[in-house]
């Protein structure tokens, strides 16, 4: 509800974006509602991430966190989305975490097909890392765009096929392959931070169309600027 209020009588100046896709059990309440907190507390301690991580892991292995892309929990999903964000509609919804076989879901594009209709959102897309997953954004016509990692090391084949079917992508991650040697090198070569070398990798990418950063200090959002005005 913060970011309804946040724009409230002047949404038609931003682009709203949401995810669907999992279901949490009553047990992961605390959880959810935690998490913030939690990392927050954590980050000055080195492993933090990895910390976080290991706890979704374990709780997607537990069931405690499980992937539902059925039409019906489509449907009530975007509804409890837009009651939250106080909106007639959002501008992306993207299909969160898409495993590989996902589109075989019984009903799942008829769904979309109704919410679009229905004035809801207005474009949907997909949030994937696996190849197989983002590539079905190029043959259906209700993908219209898809997010995933983007790093230097990452085989430029996928995008290429998602560029040539006119799909924008949004870049997510990127600053997860902070600790590769090749990535620190080129930034000592340059005289530039890590985060400023692969947030500026990724702008200058033909093929990404918005770029999301995590900015947790105003360090980082200031090395954020730079990398922009470098790129």
């Amino acid at each position: 509800a913060v970011i309804g209020q946040a724009i409230k009588g002047m949404r038609d100046r931003f682009i709203v974006a949401t995810k669907v896709g999992y279901r949490f059990s009553e047990k992961t309440g605390f959880l959810v509602k935690a998490m913030p907190l939690l990392k927050r507390a954590l980050r000055p301690f080195k492993g933090a991430r990895r910390f976080a991580a290991s706890m979704r892991n374990n709780a997607h292995d537990s069931n405690l966190i499980t992937q539902d892309f059925s039409a019906a929990y489509l449907v009530a999903a975007v509804d409890n989305s837009l009651r939250r964000l106080g909106m007639d509609y959002v501008d992306i919804l993207y299909l969160h975490d898409a495993p590989a076989g996902y589109e075989t879901s019984e009903g799942l594009f008829d769904a979309l097909s109704l919410i679009q209709r229905s004035g809801k959102v207005r474009y949907f897309g997909i949030s994937a890392e696996h190849d197989d997953a983002l590539k079905t954004a190029c043959s259906n016509p209700l993908l219209r765009l898809v997010q995933t990692d983007l790093h230097p090391s990452r085989s430029r084949s996928t995008f290429s096929s998602i560029e040539d079917a006119g799909r924008g992508v949004v870049v997510n991650k990127v600053f997860s392959r902070g600790q590769e040697e090749a990535v620190s090198a080129f930034a000592q070569r340059h005289g530039v931070t890590v985060r400023q070398a692969l947030l500026g990798y990724a702008l200058r990418q033909p093929f990404v169309a918005s770029v999301l950063t995590g900015t947790t200090n105003r360090e980082h959002l200031s090395e954020n600027i730079a990398s922009i005005r470098m790129a």
